[in-house]
């Protein structure tokens, strides 16, 4: 059983942690406006921030909404900078918490991770397996369920309050809900929201937490997968690619 933590509070919204959160949070973008406008009287800012997580009334602000287009069409949700500042801060406790759970073979944002290195770690693999797994989970962001992921956290962070402010920043946003029955009454029901913003420090973050135990089992593909496979240009590999068409509800129900 992985061990919980707690008195991680305090940690969180102190005034120095609040600082280097802000200070990560403006870095590349303080000649840009919102960070411009907090950056004029940040250590206020960071002041006041500390002061409406110590007496509860912190509350996530709106997101700004805007599409990309590249490398395919998606929504992406920018939240106010004040909530980045508070994004990193949980961040920056909670990631080292979670770091020694995951495999070494995962490079999603991980400190020292990364493209390049997933390649390396790649081109290693690929010398001693004649085999590699091409897959994606559609609509993965969209698709997480808020209460599954919450379980998920809380098997390592034993802290209310920290919980409950992550549940504030999930509660921010969702992509829809799950519709779960409990009887025969049409009317007796529970929604459980789903969906996490992309753009989103946290959702970067959670999407890690969520996923890595499906890295534990990665034989086990969802069973209405596409599977096809090409035969190789080069070395004489072969690549096996799955499209899951709803990998995400399976890792969900999986967790």
């Amino acid at each position: 059983m992985a061990r919980t933590h707690k008195h991680l509070w305090q940690k969180v919204t102190s005034l120095g942690n609040l600082m280097q959160a802000a200070n990560l949070a403006m870095r590349g973008r303080r000649s840009l406006a919102p960070a411009a406008g907090f950056f004029a009287e940040w250590e206020l800012e960071c002041v006041n921030l500390a002061e409406e997580l110590e007496n509860g009334s912190y509350k996530p602000g709106p997101y700004r909404y805007f599409k990309i287009y590249e490398p395919k069409e998606r929504m992406v949700a920018a939240a106010p900078f004040r909530d980045r500042v508070v994004h990193h801060a949980l961040v920056r406790v909670l990631e080292p918490l979670f770091e020694p759970r995951f495999l070494e073979d995962s490079f999603a944002c991980r400190k020292g991770k990364g493209t390049h290195a997933g390649m390396r770690r790649a081109l290693h693999h690929s010398a001693r397996h004649p085999f590699a797994l091409k897959c994606d989970l559609k609509r993965y962001f969209p698709s997480i369920d808020h209460g599954i992921l919450t379980g998920e956290i809380a098997r390592v962070v034993a802290d209310a309050r920290v919980m409950d402010l992550i549940g504030k920043i999930l509660g921010s946003h969702r992509d829809g809900s799950r519709r779960e029955w409990h009887g025969e009454n049409l009317f007796d029901f529970t929604d459980h929201p789903r969906g996490l913003p992309i753009g989103n420090l946290t959702s970067q973050s959670s999407c890690g937490r969520a996923v890595s135990g499906t890295s534990l089992c990665p034989e086990r593909v969802p069973p209405n997968a596409e599977i096809r496979s090409n035969k190789p240009k080069h070395r004489g590999r072969r690549v096996v690619q799955a499209k899951a068409v709803s990998g995400a509800g399976h890792v969900r129900n999986e967790l």
